[in-house]
Order: structure tokens, then sequence, then C-alpha cells
């Protein structure tokens, strides 16, 4: 599960990810958190990185990218 819209304050996060730690659910270390360029990417059709390239949004993307990217590399399956 990834966790998305994350409040910048507050910890309903946290309490999100140990809920679903305890059912036994894999949470994603990678947060997206509330963020403007994410928003308005939603709405122009463009990537966080193409809104704000140095950006939160962007580097959450970019985070969330390399974990994907390494988790489906440890889950390939070899013939």
């Amino acid at each position: 599960v990834v966790l998305n819209a994350v409040a910048p304050a507050g910890h309903d996060a946290d309490h999100a990810a140990a809920t679903l730690t305890d059912l036994a659910i894999e949470v994603c270390p990678v947060r997206l958190g509330q963020r403007v360029a994410l928003a308005r990417a939603l709405i122009t059709g463009q990537a966080a990185q193409e809104i704000e390239p140095n950006g939160k949004a962007a580097t959450e993307i970019e985070q969330l990218h390399d974990f994907i990217t390494a988790h489906l590399q440890l889950c390939k399956v070899t013939a």
C-alpha cells in the first residue's frame, strides 16, 4: 500500500501504516504528501517533475519509482 495525500502535520499516516502492518499488509516506506505540484499535475495531465522539477512532489515520485523498481526486481521470478 502506498499512502497518498499524506497531511503535512499530524499522525494519521503513522496510524494508518501501523494498522495496515498489524493486518500483515505491506506498506511502502515512501509516502506521497499533499502537494500542490501533484494537484496541478493531475489537472494539466503532466508529471510532478514537469510542474516543479526540484520540488518535494517530484522527489517523492522519484523515490516511489525507485522503491517499486527495486521491489519488482526482488519479486522477479526467473525461469
